[in-house]
């Protein structure tokens, strides 16, 4: 038909695709679009994984139902970001570091789902309701122009300790499919959807699950379900919640973490370190939780290691690596925290850290973090937390106890 054109798929089974040309005269005009549209050979054969998507499972493989093709040409259309609309720059997940993560947030972007605003804007914003099944915490639906993915059974929520919103914005957003009472049906309509939209996943399947993760740098998606026939423990959760024994899990967790205010700006260029001894704990942005957190252009690797305060002591800064950081006020820390875990059954380690108030309520909340963690050396780094007790003048607490 003149209304179609031919589109080879260099990799694969499908020899080749057919394409609605949509005001495109030829073959050439297509490859010329997709040429300057992307900047790498990568980049242009993730373009012809999509397109081989669109193909029908015919006989020959070469064949078109265009009531198919016009089904999920629709659906590219509502939700790929600039697919069609000569914006497809924005529409990749191979650039390095930051960019992989920027694909994912330009597709929640599309969709109109507020991400980056901290938790309690969005309670305050949508409000909040108790979970069905437990007492113990509460979620807020975070309502967006469009899905994330079609057939969820509500908008995207994050879940909540009651009365504890943080000023961060949620780690992780979740959205259910409950379509089919079959697990695996319901993981067949999310998956096919996640796929067509991000790529192929990883199979990160359990003795207990079926589940796929799509992966941009510290970013993520995962699809998962908990069949029935793997699962021999009945939830309460399941009894008051219809559906969920079957449902399929949908988890966002797109790693943005805010930027200094102007005023922590001021401090980390004043950054005077304390100590860079001692192992920090690891960190690779996934799946973390705090108020403190911060992401900053690189920085001065040399300078700006381990902890310390900017020369007026107003703050306290620890640097995880060179674009991530923990700062907040000093007039916020309770303690220094030493801690000796001797070997048992477990391989114990030293830890030094500091308790601290989420804010500078006396009454407040408290929170942790950790300074230092290193396999178990009797009094190893002891001098270093007294150090830091002493420069910033709060009480040393240590604790010795046994791995059990």
């Amino acid at each position: 038909s003149n209304n179609w054109v031919m589109f080879p798929v260099p990799f694969g089974d499908w020899s080749r695709v057919y394409v609605r040309k949509s005001g495109l005269t030829s073959v050439e005009s297509m490859l010329v679009l997709a040429r300057t549209q992307f900047c790498t050979s990568v980049e242009m054969r993730f373009y012809l994984i999509l397109l081989s998507r669109l193909i029908s499972a015919s006989a020959d493989k070469a064949v078109i139902k265009s009531k198919v093709i016009d089904k999920r040409f629709n659906f590219v259309n509502s939700n790929c970001v600039g697919l069609t609309s000569g914006k497809m720059l924005n529409f990749n997940p191979f650039r390095k570091d930051n960019s992989k993560r920027q694909f994912l947030w330009n597709y929640l972007d599309s969709c109109e789902i507020e991400f980056r605003k901290s938790e309690l804007e969005l309670i305050e914003k949508f409000g909040h309701r108790n979970c069905d099944w437990t007492k113990n915490l509460d979620y807020c639906e975070i309502v967006s122009k469009k899905p994330f993915i079609d057939k969820l059974c509500h908008p995207l929520v994050f879940q909540f300790i009651p009365n504890e919103g943080r000023m961060s914005p949620p780690d992780t957003l979740q959205g259910y499919v409950r379509v089919e009472n079959n697990s695996y049906e319901n993981f067949e309509i999310a998956g096919e959807q996640l796929e067509l939209l991000l790529g192929k996943g990883k199979d990160v399947s359990s003795s207990n699950t079926r589940s796929t993760l799509w992966e941009f740098g510290t970013a993520s998606v995962r699809a998962t379900i908990f069949p029935p026939d793997l699962n021999n423990i009945s939830l309460s959760r399941h009894d008051k919640i219809q559906g969920s024994k079957t449902e399929c899990v949908i988890e966002i967790h797109p790693a943005y973490y805010p930027s200094p205010t102007e005023a922590e700006l001021i401090a980390l260029s004043n950054f005077v370190r304390i100590s860079s001894g001692g192992r920090p704990p690891s960190f690779d942005g996934r799946h973390f939780v705090s108020d403190t957190i911060r992401e900053h252009a690189p920085l001065n690797k040399l300078k700006h290691v381990g902890y310390g305060v900017d020369s007026s002591k107003e703050y306290f800064i620890r640097f995880r690596n060179s674009t991530t950081l923990d700062i907040f006020p000093t007039n916020q820390i309770i303690d220094v925290t030493y801690s000796q875990i001797r070997p048992a059954k477990g391989p114990g380690g030293i830890y030094v850290g500091l308790n601290y108030r989420i804010s500078d309520k006396p009454a407040s909340k408290r929170s942790h973090i950790t300074l230092i963690e290193e396999r178990y050396v009797t009094n190893l780094h002891r001098n270093t937390a007294k150090k830091i007790s002493k420069f910033l003048g709060v009480a040393l607490k240590e604790t010795n106890s046994d791995d059990y």
